[in-house]
């Protein structure tokens, strides 16, 4: 599970830094860091539960929490950078 959540994880911190880099504006914002922490909580859930003991379906948990993450970013990175929402392909995936 851990290898599925990787590339949602650097590409969020990769999105999130570059924009607090060129538009430092949005650094206070809440709901950049609550999608952040979502998604770094969902990956770090992925990583330490034994999600192969468990039924497939309770895998939708970590799935939903990151779409939830990334809806956040994307609300409040809309005004600069509005393609952030294709971080949304990482979670479908």
């Amino acid at each position: 599970m851990a290898r599925a959540q990787l590339p949602l994880l650097v590409a969020t911190v990769f999105v999130t830094v570059a924009t607090v880099l060129v538009v430092p504006e949005v650094r206070d914002d809440l709901l950049l860091g609550a999608g952040s922490l979502i998604i770094l909580i969902s990956s770090i859930t992925g990583v330490l539960l034994p999600w192969e003991r468990w039924a497939p379906g309770t895998l939708i948990i970590l799935a939903l929490a990151d779409i939830v993450g990334v809806a956040l970013i994307h609300t409040a990175l809309l005004a600069y950078l509005p393609a952030a929402g294709m971080l949304v392909i990482f979670p479908v995936l």
